[in-house]
């Protein structure tokens, strides 16, 4: 599950609550590879979309959540991570 308050709000007592991030260029590149568009705008819409966020409902993981900076990271990766995370916890064999 993700989403904003998922960590804080609807399940706040998880055993395991992980907060990815990445570098904003990398946010820029990998949105525009999704929708095929020009970086250049992806780059403008999304730090339009952050300074908003940061002032009607900024993004902070919850105190006990594991962040996994996936700036160098492909998909495996951050789910090997997650599954490492989730082992070092007892949940996962």
């Amino acid at each position: 599950m993700e989403g904003r308050d998922i960590g804080t709000v609807v399940a706040p007592d998880a055993p395991l609550k992980l907060f990815l991030e990445a570098h904003p260029q990398e946010r820029v590149e990998r949105r525009a590879q999704e929708r095929d568009a020009h970086a250049g705008a992806v780059a403008e819409d999304l730090v339009a979309r952050d300074a908003l966020d940061a002032r009607t409902n900024p993004l902070e993981p919850a105190p006990d959540a594991a962040p996994i900076d996936t700036t160098d990271l492909d998909a495996d990766q951050v789910l090997a991570r997650a599954l490492e995370l989730a082992r070092e916890r007892g949940l996962a064999p």
